[in-house]
């Protein structure tokens, strides 16, 4: 098996999240000033940008990994996305991730959601 990039680490840690609960590696990928911004409304608080503190609570609280893909990869930049239900509503929602690492860390995350199909 080929090692994996800092991107395909980042996505593995990120969307198992749910089952493995690895917040220790998970801290360890996110910068200390990282930042997380949501260019749409986001579902599970209001926040527009949320801290690396905030995003490890959001993690948190997220129960099911949905099914997600991988775009691109490599160890500056990760293009992602994922569909899950939504608890809310039991509806398919669909996200886009675009991660940007420096220094072996990710340092800023944009995402935007809508309807899955």
């Amino acid at each position: 098996r080929v090692p994996m990039n800092l991107g395909e680490k980042f996505a593995d840690t990120w969307f198992n999240y749910p089952k493995t609960q690895d917040k220790e590696t998970m801290t360890d990928l996110l910068a200390e000033d990282f930042k997380w911004e949501t260019v749409t409304k986001a579902r599970i608080n209001d926040k527009i940008f949320e801290t690396k503190e905030d995003t490890l609570n959001t993690l948190s609280m997220i129960t099911n990994s949905g099914e997600w893909s991988i775009f691109h990869s490599s160890d500056e930049v990760l293009v992602a996305s994922v569909q899950i239900i939504a608890p809310i509503d039991n509806s398919k929602r669909g996200v886009i991730f675009s991660v940007v690492f420096e220094n072996g860390k990710a340092i800023k995350m944009i995402s935007a959601n809508g309807d899955g199909r």
